[in-house]
């Protein structure tokens, strides 16, 4: 089990697992369908990601990977997103940098590029 396999498998159990099993054994992030799908059968959600960036930094140019390539991830955070934002019984939590030396370097400024989908104010509540 790998990367996305384990958040189906910690949402949905082993039939959770079965709805990505052919995209974590490959690697492959899997669709926003897929995902709204897992999502629907296993509501209420609530997900926590806690360092994703510092993650992503670390396998920025790495191939190879079990969990899929850098690419491969940031394909993940995008479907992720627009998953959860498609199913009203789930939450998505993610930590994010505070500043540009938490980025740390050109893989996390990759994570956190507006194309990279994983910026703040994506349907999130303002500071009080």
């Amino acid at each position: 089990m790998r990367t996305t396999g384990e958040l189906a498998f910690q949402l949905g159990g082993e039939a959770g697992y079965a709805l990505v099993a052919e995209n974590d054994a490959n690697g492959i992030a899997p669709g926003s369908n897929l995902l709204e799908e897992l999502f629907r059968q296993c509501a209420p959600s609530l997900i926590l990601i806690d360092e994703w960036v510092a993650y992503l930094r670390q396998i920025y140019k790495v191939e190879g990977l079990p969990s899929g390539s850098f690419d491969s991830n940031l394909s993940f955070v995008q479907s992720l997103t627009e998953a959860v934002k498609a199913s009203p019984g789930t939450l998505l939590v993610a930590s994010l940098p505070a500043s540009q030396i938490e980025v740390g370097g050109e893989g996390g400024g990759g994570a956190v590029a507006p194309e990279a989908d994983l910026q703040p104010g994506r349907d999130r509540l303002a500071p009080g």
